[in-house]
């Protein structure tokens, strides 16, 4: 009996620890990110016109093949449209 308590409790103590970790560590590159998005670097790459190309883009050209993928394995255009 005292065996399992002992074993449940260093269980949940593991567990905290590892929550902690995790947490710390979510601050720490939430931390980073915005430092970086401080500097002259990353303000200069966001007002340029390629990185809105790459960004804007390529999710769309993303999206349009998977929906082109979807309509050829549903046997073609003419299901989806009856």
């Amino acid at each position: 009996m005292m065996q399992s308590v002992k074993k449940t409790a260093l269980t949940i103590f593991l567990l905290m620890l590892f929550i902690v970790l995790l947490i710390s560590v979510g601050v720490l590159c939430l931390t980073i990110l915005q430092w970086v998005m401080h500097t002259d670097y990353y303000l200069n790459l966001v007002s340029s016109i390629e990185f809105w190309k790459w960004m804007l883009g390529v999710p769309l050209i993303i999206l349009f093949f998977v929906f082109c993928a979807n309509i050829s394995s549903c046997g073609g255009l003419m299901k989806i449209v009856r």
